[in-house]
């Protein structure tokens, strides 16, 4: 148990380090990435925490993947190192297989997050400790890995004259569908994790196509539409998670009962480069 725990602490670092130093351009505002600030510190704090937890969460530590036979901490591990992975590749315009590389890191967070979770967890503050940074971190790499197949459909030719990928009723499709994800998580799960970050990235959009920065994004390609579904999104998405707070006692939430039913068993930024009509 001692190196998976140090196996932890170690490839952790290493996704800190290798994205710090890749990070050289960012698609979109600094307010919107700066969600990283909470993530990471979210993920720091589990990451402490997983060296001596108690013994109810230490269980839920070595659960076991059905399909990898891998307990959650070999699977942070990978899910950390995955990360690291994903940000050089996409820095250096790698689309396709970066894609790979993040459909895979999201794999192993749903799975980690079908452990640790608002109805596994035996209380907030082990919520809040253990759970939250991996329901933050998977919560945004959905919208990421949207962004990144964006960018992959750009460069085999789907983007307009102005070199933005996609469409603006494509993006706004994928607003609506992860917004939907957002309120499932907050008014059936209680995790406010997932959905306050759904409607921070979905804020960030609409800044996208309001706010005019043509380092990242060509004042042309700007849709009123796809910032009017974004805001309207975010916005419902806030409200439900206002109201998820007040279903904690009839949804299961911090009961400490088994995980997610049927959940999938199995960090890192948005990135540079390719206009998306899909991210801010």
């Amino acid at each position: 148990m001692v190196v998976e725990q140090a196996a932890v602490v170690v490839s952790f670092v290493l996704s800190l380090v290798v994205n710090g130093l890749s990070s050289t351009g960012i698609l979109g505002d600094g307010l919107t990435f700066s969600i990283w600030a909470v993530i990471y510190t979210l993920e720091l704090i589990l990451v402490i925490r997983q060296i001596q937890p108690a013994d109810d969460m230490e269980a839920l530590l070595q659960r076991s993947c059905p399909l990898t036979g891998l307990s959650v901490r070999w699977r942070l591990v990978l899910a950390f190192l995955t990360n690291a992975i994903w940000l050089p590749v996409y820095v250096n315009l790698y689309f396709a297989v970066a894609l790979l590389i993040i459909v895979t890191y999201l794999v192993f967070l749903l799975s980690i997050f079908g452990d640790l979770n608002t109805i596994s967890a035996p209380g907030f503050c082990e919520w809040l400790t253990f759970c939250a940074g991996i329901s933050c971190n998977a919560s945004w790499v959905v919208v990421a890995t949207c962004a990144n197949a964006f960018t992959v459909a750009g460069a085999f030719g789907w983007k307009d004259e102005f070199g933005v990928a996609g469409t603006p009723f494509a993006a706004s499709v994928v607003a609506v569908v992860v917004a939907v994800i957002g309120i499932f998580m907050a008014v059936l799960r209680c995790d406010l994790a997932w959905s306050l970050v759904v409607s921070w990235a979905l804020a960030g959009l609409y800044r996208m196509h309001t706010v005019v920065n043509p380092e990242s994004f060509p004042e042309e390609a700007m849709s009123r539409h796809l910032a009017l579904v974004a805001i309207w999104c975010s916005g419902v998405v806030l409200l439900a998670s206002l109201f998820g707070t007040f279903l904690v006692s009839s949804n299961g939430a911090f009961s400490g009962n088994k995980g997610l039913p049927g959940a999938v068993p199995l960090s890192l930024p948005l990135a540079t480069n390719p206009r998306v009509a899909t991210v801010g």
